[in-house]
């Protein structure tokens, strides 16, 4: 933050100039994102093909369940399901695969786990 402090300073003084403070406050960062940036396309193939399974297999009820559920909603709710996951609801320019995710470097798509 220091190296940007001023500029930083600036674009919030500028924000907060077109947006008064009261109106932020009912949203947290994620939904002010949403809001901000709104949703992209999310490719389905790309987020299933990078998509890390434990204890499973890519052909189980448990996973084809959770593929049909996520081709069934709507772009605001896979993006929803994405921020749950990711903390964002944006996919990287170079797609799920640049994902990075817990102490390996992998996707933060979903695991599905059965038990």
């Amino acid at each position: 933050m220091r190296g940007i402090e001023a500029q930083f300073l600036a674009l919030q003084k500028g924000f907060s100039e077109l947006v008064p403070q009261h109106l932020l406050k009912p949203f947290d960062h994620k939904e002010l994102e949403l809001i901000i940036g709104g949703l992209g396309k999310i490719d389905l193939a790309d987020w299933k093909s990078n998509t890390r399974l434990k204890h499973c297999a890519v052909d189980s009820n448990v996973v084809r369940w959770f593929w049909e559920a996520v081709e069934s909603f709507t772009e605001e709710r896979r993006g929803r399901l994405l921020q749950f996951v990711t903390g964002s609801t944006r996919v990287p320019l170079q797609g799920f695969k640049a994902l990075q995710g817990g102490s390996h470097a992998h996707t933060h798509t979903p695991r599905i786990v059965h038990y």
